[in-house]
């Protein structure tokens, strides 16, 4: 009866020190970010340029450091024109920038919208991307 005893409460405390190191884990990733630049007060970091360089991938563009953060610099700031002007990019602007890059690289738009899903990128690094392409067709 006592070595239950002991066994179940070993069991309480280690679970316990694992529910209390878990959000301790979960910061350490954001922790690992590093500042790389700032384009109007907006930081960009290494893990917007990490995911910057698998969109490259997918464009099938250069995948360097500096070539992903000239991405990122080129739409933060067409993204601010677009506000500037308040200007919002439809669904049929983000399908027509989708169409014409697909075009780009000889592929039907819903072959290259796959290849973008499987990459693994989450939505916002893909979508911010296609919002500033499409906003800057509708501007020049």
């Amino acid at each position: 009866m006592k070595t239950t005893a002991n066994l179940l409460s070993t069991l309480t405390a280690s679970a316990f020190l694992a529910l209390a190191l878990c959000p301790v884990l979960l910061l350490r990733p954001a922790q690992a970010q590093a500042l790389v630049a700032t384009v109007n007060d907006d930081p960009i970091t290494t893990y917007d340029l990490d995911q910057r360089i698998k969109l490259q991938k997918v464009l099938k563009r250069p995948t360097t450091k500096e070539a992903a953060l000239e991405g990122i610099i080129a739409d933060r700031l067409r993204l601010r024109e677009l506000k500037k002007y308040k200007l919002e990019p439809g669904t049929a602007e983000r399908n027509s920038a989708i169409t014409k890059i697909a075009g780009d690289l000889k592929m039907n738009p819903q072959a290259f919208f796959a290849s973008i899903q499987a990459s693994g990128l989450p939505e916002k690094e893909w979508s911010e991307f296609f919002k500033a392409e499409a906003g800057w067709l509708i501007l020049t």
